[in-house]
């Protein structure tokens, strides 16, 4: 098994991925990043639903963490999101 290591962008994106990723967790939704499965029919994608009374959050983990980290933040609302507060 091999082992990839991250460049240190890979790690700053995967921090602020984990403080999104907690800020949803306080606000109710679940959030799971996972490899989204494509058939000759369909093709799933990231976004949200309502499984027995739960808000999911699905995030294809094979994008690159840039969008995973759009996704994400997109949940947000603008007062609480910690990468647009980076930015001002």
């Amino acid at each position: 098994m091999s082992v990839r290591l991250q460049t240190k962008r890979e790690q700053q994106q995967e921090k602020k991925v984990r403080e999104v990723l907690k800020q949803l967790r306080l606000r109710g939704f679940s959030v799971r990043r996972e490899k989204l499965v494509r058939g000759n029919c369909f093709r799933a994608k990231s976004g949200s639903c309502c499984i027995s009374g739960e808000n999911v959050i699905f995030v294809d983990s094979s994008l690159p963490i840039e969008q995973q980290l759009g996704i994400l933040t997109s949940y947000l609302p603008a007062q609480t999101n910690p990468i647009k507060q980076l930015a001002a």
